[in-house]
């Protein structure tokens, strides 16, 4: 421990004054101050909405140890001994799942807490008498699900109190402030760093990377080092890991390479664990922001010329003020094909990824009565849960936040116990157990700061040039659905999701997409930038985010040279920016390849009119084709596409005309989906047994069909063998679970989860495309 954390007051010991003169006294103890936190985690993913950070028991089923501390009392007598806490369940069911008791000086007070209702509240542990002098305390975990403490109080009076928070005890003054230690905001200060400036770089967890960290567990996606200036990307190579995958062991994503980039730089100064609480304005420009240490509660005040707001949730633009969206815009507002006929509050989800191990002997896992229930019709089957396990498109990301991360791990243990003590396959489950259940939530969308332009579907699609193009975006337009399959079991509350990937050409997004048009001295980087709900499906993934914090880096050198705000850069010093970003910033030391999740994306530089000849359609077309055997499968199946947003073409046997054998129906189905001007780049076979269409299909080259008999057997054939189409027989296949087996397929990129053997694979793929009888 060191001395700066030994010297922290971790309780507020005081008498005060009742009306009637006589003395009371009061203890309170922040939970996230205790001196050892046992196998309690600090979560802060909530201050702005409950006010401060608490400690969770995120035993995954089993109670962690206790957290303990000490701290000396006022004066002797009898006390009210509280915490404040929370019933997490309480939405969802009368029982609740995180139960906890405090023990003073080794006795066990009566009271079970984080019982009642879903607010956070005070409950009453008990009484104790104590004297004055040193005390010990400890949080009792009865659990292991998810038990929360924010605060404890002891007082002779008859409520607990909290004391204010301390104003700011430090001062920081920089070139730039950049708030949020994500992958945006770590290479924007990188960026500004090594071009000279003094960077303040705030972030409110214990590490950065945000979803690439050990936290979330999210791979970076997109290419780098593209387009007009392909130098962008060099910083976020520097600090990316070289293995991809989500849901990986922590060492994964490396979160010591990220924090060795930011040391090395030596005008970078770093304040980990620190909230933006409040932002202080000077007419239409940010003046300071206040942070807050989210373990010891001291406030830290920052003083900048510059802010740049790299939060994701756009924390630092919504204190100032700033315009803002969240939702779905509608199509008559946009114009933008893939939009909502009416604007809605939906957003994509959050995902609480988990996995599994096998520890070689029988294990058990409780079933409780707060848990969902679950059967054989609506369970997951699966040894961990990926993107996918997605929850919250419907609810606000912002004010119910801590209930969609809830949810999350709600459906994450009820399905598991499902598995475990009731399904048919539990033997399957048996000795295995959870190695890891995120209670960091992976967020995809929230707010979206507006700047002096808006990116659209059209913007990127129709190849639109603007003059202060940057870095490209090159990951499809990916917009997240509920799963209509699990929507149907869970109306209201899905927790599984689909996804819709739109290609396109890559494409320098808009310098002035990165700052507010209406607070003067606001930039932003990552997912909150100025971008439409469905232009957010291309520019939300990390290695993009990274290379606009490189942007924003550039951009405040620029501002300081001239001493311009960034919309003057744009106005009157676009050329200066430019000249940076055709330089960059990197090191020019080798990196380790990054050659995982890249996405995909349709080659070659368009003009205009070849962007919008090639996107015309703006729905992934997907080819389908059956012979007389399986029409009501195909039907089915087709259904289902469509209810994902996808346009499907025909080229076989239909109800009306049901006599097209396979051997004709394969045949006219593959030479459309091989042919040069082909609007589709995969389908789905039909038949009896699946057999007889794959054999037709891989006789064209640049067929690659795999017919498949299992849900996992259709996501590896694209893991592995990049098949782009998928042969299914109705002799083999309900429709629920060809249904499962499509979206595995259509879901599931080339190398998912295998990431390590990326360069093999892709190697293979070439040799088997080239192989002539």
């Amino acid at each position: 421990m060191n001395s700066s954390r030994k010297n922290l007051l971790n309780a507020v010991a005081a008498l005060s004054l009742l009306a009637g003169g006589e003395a009371y006294g009061t203890c309170f103890i922040e939970a996230e101050q205790f001196a050892d936190r046992g196998g309690w985690a600090i979560d802060s993913q909530f201050i702005d909405q409950m006010g401060s950070s608490f400690l969770l028991a995120h035993g995954m089923g089993r109670p962690v140890a206790d957290a303990t501390t000490s701290f000396d009392c006022p004066a002797a007598g009898i006390y009210h001994v509280w915490a404040r806490t929370r019933n997490w369940t309480a939405p969802w069911s009368e029982h609740a799942a995180g139960t906890f008791t405090v023990k003073v000086n080794g006795k066990e007070l009566p009271n079970v807490l984080g019982r009642g209702t879903g607010d956070w509240q005070w409950q009453k542990a008990g009484e104790v008498k104590l004297e004055k002098g040193k005390t010990s305390i400890a949080l009792h975990d009865l659990t292991g699900f998810d038990g929360r403490c924010d605060a404890v109080c002891l007082t002779t009076g008859t409520e607990p109190v909290r004391p204010a928070a301390p104003a700011p005890s430090r001062m920081v003054k920089a070139d730039l402030v950049v708030c949020g230690g994500g992958i945006a905001g770590t290479c924007a200060a990188i960026s500004a760093a090594r071009l000279g400036l003094k960077v303040a770089l705030v972030q409110d967890r214990p590490m950065l990377g945000g979803a690439n960290s050990s936290e979330v567990r999210v791979h970076l996606g997109g290419h780098m080092n593209l387009g007009p200036y392909p130098r962008l990307g060099d910083v976020v190579a520097e600090i990316g890991p070289a293995k991809g995958g989500n849901a990986q062991p922590a060492e994964r994503y490396e979160d010591q390479r990220k924090l060795d980039a930011v040391a090395a730089e030596k005008n970078i100064s770093l304040f980990l664990n620190t909230r933006i609480v409040a932002v202080e304005k000077d007419g239409d420009r940010i003046a300071a922001a206040v942070g807050r240490d989210v373990v010891s509660g001291a406030g830290v005040r920052f003083e900048a010329p510059l802010f740049a707001d790299c939060t994701g949730d756009a924390c630092v633009g919504a204190l100032a003020g700033a315009d803002f969206r969240m939702g779905r815009e509608s199509k008559a507002e946009t114009g933008e094909e893939m939009a909502p006929e009416k604007a809605d509050k939906m957003t994509m989800g959050a995902s609480v990824q988990w996995y599994t191990k096998d520890v070689g002997h029988a294990v058990a896992f409780p079933a409780e009565p707060w848990m969902i229930a679950f059967n054989e019709q609506n369970c997951e089957h699966g040894l961990r849960g990926d993107w996918d396990w997605e929850t919250g498109m419907m609810r606000d990301q912002i004010s119910e936040f801590e209930r969609i991360r809830d949810y999350g791990m709600l459906v994450v243990y009820s399905n598991w116990s499902f598995l475990k003590n009731k399904s048919a396959k539990r033997a399957k489950y048996a000795k295995r157990e959870f190695d890891w259940v995120a209670y960091v939530a992976g967020k995809r969308e929230s707010r979206r700061l507006m700047g002096d332009h808006v990116l659209t579907q059209q913007d990127v699609f129709d190849f639109v040039s603007y003059p202060d193009g940057t870095c490209c975006t090159t990951w499809a337009i990916d917009l997240h659905y509920p799963m209509p399959r699990n929507t149907k079991h869970y109306d209201g509350e899905p927790f599984r999701s689909i996804c819709t990937h739109n290609r396109h050409y890559a494409y320098p997004i808009p310098y002035r997409c990165l700052y507010s048009r209406n607070v003067a001295n606001l930039f932003m980087a990552g997912r909150n930038i100025s971008v439409t709900h469905v232009a957010l499906g291309t520019v939300r993934v990390m290695r993009t985010t990274g290379m606009m914090g490189e942007v924003v880096g550039m951009a405040a050198r620029v501002c300081r040279d001239h001493a311009c705000l960034p919309r003057g850069v744009y106005a009157d010093h676009l050329d200066d920016l430019k000249a940076l970003m055709e330089k960059g910033v990197g090191t020019g030391r080798p990196q380790p390849p990054q050659n995982y999740n890249c996405g995909s994306l349709i080659p070659g530089t368009p003009n205009v009119k070849q962007a919008k000849e090639r996107n015309k359609k703006m729905k992934e077309i997907i080819y389908v084709a059956a012979d007389p055997f399986a029409v009501q499968l195909k039907q089915a199946v087709v259904k289902h596409l469509e209810e994902r947003g996808f346009e499907v073409k025909d080229f076989g046997a239909t109800a009306a005309n049901p006599e097209k054998p396979y051997f004709e129906s394969a045949v006219e189905f593959s030479r459309a989906l091989t042919a040069a001007d082909s609007p589709a780049h995969r389908g789905i076979l039909f038949c009896g047994t699946g057999m007889g269409m794959n054999m037709i299909a891989n006789r064209f080259p640049g067929v690659r069909a795999a017919v498949v008999e299992s849900v996992w057997a259709a996501k590896m054939c694209r893991t592995i063998n990049d098949a782009n189409v998928l042969c299914l027989g109705q002799m083999l296949w309900g429709e629920w679970m060809a249904n499962a087996a499509v979206d595995a397929f259509l879901d599931t990129k080339f190398t998912e989860g295998l990431e390590p053997l990326a360069p093999f694979l892709q190697e293979a793929a070439k040799k088997v495309e080239a192989i002539r009888p």
